[in-house]
């Protein structure tokens, strides 16, 4: 008796060039390869480039926060130090969670690693290494092996 959730038994064999013939998966049935998500040594490189990237921005971030706490007791600097600590608190908070999913290949992380390139090359016109580094992340991003990390269609 045929088992009524194998898709495979209904659909016909696939031809290979070899002349040999491989099961048809079925409608069904995913043709992907399953990813080992619990070792980030077998991310591709250039999520594990991103990770590096994420982890310089945290100390950027975290230097930036000190640096505000500086300049706020300075009399002249002290109204723009809240400014500057919050928006260095929101980049210490985005870079941890990126850091953390992209390890993880979470699929939320593939969207909001492509946001902060993009915004990042929109904001960095003058810091041209930091453009070069998000140009060629984006640039790589979208490959098949990428999302597949993430699980994204």
């Amino acid at each position: 008796m045929k088992d009524p959730h194998n898709q495979t038994s209904w659909a016909p064999p696939i031809p290979t060039p070899d002349g040999s013939q491989r099961p048809n998966p079925g409608a069904y049935q995913s043709t992907q390869r399953a990813i080992d998500r619990s070792d980030f040594k077998n991310a591709p490189p250039i999520v594990r480039s991103a990770r590096l990237l994420t982890v310089l921005g945290t100390a950027v971030a975290i230097l930036t926060i000190m640096f505000g706490f500086v300049i706020a007791a300075d009399r002249n600097s002290a109204q723009t130090a809240p400014a500057i600590i919050a928006v260095a608190s929101l980049v210490l908070g985005v870079n941890v969670w990126l850091n953390i999913a992209l390890t993880k290949g979470k699929r939320a992380a593939w969207t909001g690693q492509t946001v902060v390139s993009i915004l990042t090359i929109l904001i960095s016109y003058r810091a041209v290494l930091l453009l070069l580094a998000h140009a060629y992340l984006l640039s790589q991003w979208f490959k098949p092996e990428v999302k597949e990390w993430f699980d994204v269609a």
